[in-house]
């Protein structure tokens, strides 16, 4: 059986479509911060302060993410950031849905693909500031998105923490 002419074409030229992505990046990544000096701090609510060795008056034994029995506040007794986590991939999910794949270059998908991790991304951070535990304000004040691209993306967290 023959195939069909515009399925050979379809063929052809997805050759020449996906060596368009070669110039791309493999990945995208984009995220949430805490910027500014409540950055220094603004994990304690979510893994708990490390130096503190018995109850103090705003605070109560719990969890962190690696499983630890740790002091968390009383605002955030289960953290602020990982308590909507199915909400943030409902986010995710939601934006990629809106994706518009009619450029019809690697260059346009890139694009929509980048734009859509950066929407998640700023309705992500407004989920965290929204929840944050009540500081000075400072905290809440703190959080932002981190576009693709972003050089602080780039940063090995693990690696400056094992030089320190």
């Amino acid at each position: 059986m023959a195939v069909p002419t515009v399925f050979s074409r379809l063929l052809l030229n997805s050759g020449k479509f996906l060596e368009e992505f070669k110039g791309q990046p493999r990945n995208i990544s984009a995220g949430v911060a805490a910027v500014g000096e409540a950055a220094d701090y603004a994990e304690v609510w979510e893994w708990g302060n490390i130096r503190q060795t018995k109850q103090g008056p705003k605070t109560i034994l719990g969890t962190n993410p690696d499983g630890d029995s740790v002091w968390l506040s009383v605002q955030a007794p289960f953290g602020y950031i990982r308590v909507h986590a199915s909400m943030y991939w409902d986010i995710y999910r939601e934006e990629l849905d809106k994706l518009d794949f009619s450029p019809k270059t690697a260059k346009g998908i890139q694009e929509q693909l980048e734009r859509a991790h950066k929407n998640a991304a700023v309705r992500c951070a407004v989920i965290i500031s929204n929840s944050a535990p009540v500081d000075s304000g400072q905290l809440a004040g703190s959080i932002e998105a981190v576009a693709p691209g972003d050089e602080i993306l780039a940063f090995d967290f693990n690696e400056e923490e094992e030089s320190i």
